[in-house]
């Protein structure tokens, strides 16, 4: 086991912190989907997050600008498709959400 974990997205890191607290609090859309898949009991809010994503076909050479993640994301959807995340000249970077916890997300969510 790794003390420190990296979670990519289409060849960026979206969320990077110590593996407990990533694991236990995922503050990127894409990592909760990802940890919610491990896991053998969802809950009904984690499923219906998930659900409410674009998981169709997606184009991985030609990503989306702004946030790679934003045509799947729950946050994205529930908020009404925000300018800020699919506008080229606004792409998140990779910002502190807590000590050593590194997510990249216009809108993280809360541990």
């Amino acid at each position: 086991m790794s003390h420190k974990i990296a979670v990519m997205y289409l060849g960026q890191i979206v969320e990077m912190g110590v593996t407990r607290q990533v694991a236990s609090a995922p503050r990127h859309p894409y990592t909760r989907v990802l940890w919610s898949s491990l896991v053998r009991k969802q809950t009904v809010e984690t499923t219906s997050q998930a659900a409410e994503g674009n998981w169709g076909v997606y184009d991985f050479e030609r990503p989306l600008s702004g946030c790679r993640f934003a045509s799947r994301c729950p946050v994205y959807l529930a908020r009404g498709r925000p300018e800020a995340c699919i506008n080229p000249h606004s792409a998140p970077q990779l910002k502190a959400v807590a000590e050593g916890h590194l997510v990249r997300c216009h809108f993280p969510l809360r541990a």
